[in-house]
């Protein structure tokens, strides 16, 4: 940690995100309302060469063992939003060009595209989803579907002939999340890994 960016943790849906509030969150917290968030204060009760991967896994198991976020930090109403990866739409409202904000424990890629925004744009258009201006045009997505499950889209097949597709979803939060069906770091790889894709990279959609 540094002056520049706090430990931060945030409750929302039952679920609960840890990092520095480097801006990150503050993008997601422009479509939620998080029920508490807290500058984590825990730093001193830890060794002096602990590093912030070490207050996020401490942070981590007090939370998953039905710990407050009171006990580990203070209350606090705001934090840091990031203004310069906000969603660009073409002039010709033919493309719609966001970022990936968020990668989860299992590498799906969150996007600030959401499905508000891309509805308006779409006009009930066709689509293609360009993951990474490397790969070639059949490594894209053409479609967005409302599961993960929805991906098996025929009945011959069992579940798992599906294993390792890439799919497009729209996630709780209205957010435009790039997955691997029944993703798995050991076996079927990761979005973030088997696409190349990391944190700020571009994801843009082109309207046909």
């Amino acid at each position: 940690m540094n002056k520049e960016n706090q430990h931060i943790a945030i409750q929302w849906n039952s679920h609960y995100f840890i990092c520095a509030d480097n801006g990150i969150l503050g993008l997601l917290t422009q479509k939620f309302v998080p029920e508490k968030m807290v500058a984590i204060n825990i730093h001193d009760r830890l060794p002096n060469d602990a590093t912030d991967l070490d207050v996020f896994i401490k942070v981590a198991c007090h939370l998953a063992k039905g710990g407050l976020l009171n006990v580990i930090g203070r209350e606090i109403k705001e934090i840091k939003n990031v203004t310069e990866m906000q969603p660009i739409i073409a002039d010709d409202s033919n493309s719609l060009k966001g970022y990936v904000i968020y990668i989860d424990h299992i590498g799906n890629l969150v996007t600030n595209i959401t499905k508000k925004m891309f509805v308006e744009i779409s006009r009930g258009r066709a689509y293609e989803i360009i993951l990474n201006d490397r790969f070639k045009k059949n490594r894209n997505i053409k479609n967005i579907w409302p599961r993960y499950s929805d991906v098996a889209t025929s009945d011959k097949y069992p579940l798992k002939y599906y294993e390792g597709e890439k799919l497009a979803i729209f996630n709780e939060a209205g957010f435009l999340e790039i997955a691997i069906f029944r993703s798995n770091p050991l076996t079927t790889g990761t979005a973030a890994g088997l696409l190349g894709i990391g944190y700020r990279d571009p994801i843009t959609i082109n309207f046909i």
